[in-house]
């Protein structure tokens, strides 16, 4: 099953986007030369829940971008291009904590959010603290798909599970 079109995504990015290495995997480079990869994983953690994939976002690249707007539009296109095509499927996001820098991609990803939603989506965020550290994730969905409640709740069943 092909969840989007590069074509369709392409009409919008700012930055060309190209397939990935992987199965539902596109990468794009921004204008400083830094590599990012978006993946569609299926998620197979909520009981009863179909239709979910896992959202990644990965900068293959070590250098950090210096607020890059045209990389959060890429993203936000991906993501509305899957959207658009899935009305009735749902995305979950964790954010890395590889280098404790979790809070701020959490922040970065709200604030992308916020600046390309159009009121057409809707986000739910959670907080898991463990022994260990803090995690963040969200679960985002169209606005007018009917089960968006029972997704939420399966999904916060889930991150409450994993609460120290």
């Amino acid at each position: 099953m092909k969840l989007f079109l590069i074509d369709e995504i392409n009409t919008f990015a700012p930055y060309q986007v190209f397939e990935g290495e992987c199965a539902n995997s596109l990468m794009f480079f921004s204008d400083e030369g830094l590599e990012y990869v978006v993946s569609f994983i299926k998620d197979e953690t909520l009981d009863g829940c179909d239709n979910v994939f896992q959202f990644l976002i990965e900068a293959r690249t070590s250098s950090r971008s210096n607020n890059d707007v045209k990389v959060g539009e890429t993203i936000a296109c991906i993501a509305k291009a899957f959207f658009y095509r899935h009305k009735d499927y749902m995305l979950t996001f964790v954010c890395d904590i590889s280098d404790s820098r979790q809070a701020a991609r959490q922040r970065l990803f709200t604030r992308w959010f916020q600046k390309f939603n159009q009121n057409k989506f809707i986000k739910y965020d959670w907080q898991i603290e463990t022994e260990e550290c803090v995690f963040y994730a969200s679960m985002m969905g169209c606005k007018e798909y009917p089960y968006l409640d029972n997704y939420k709740d399966a999904f916060g069943e889930l991150v409450n599970s994993l609460q120290k």
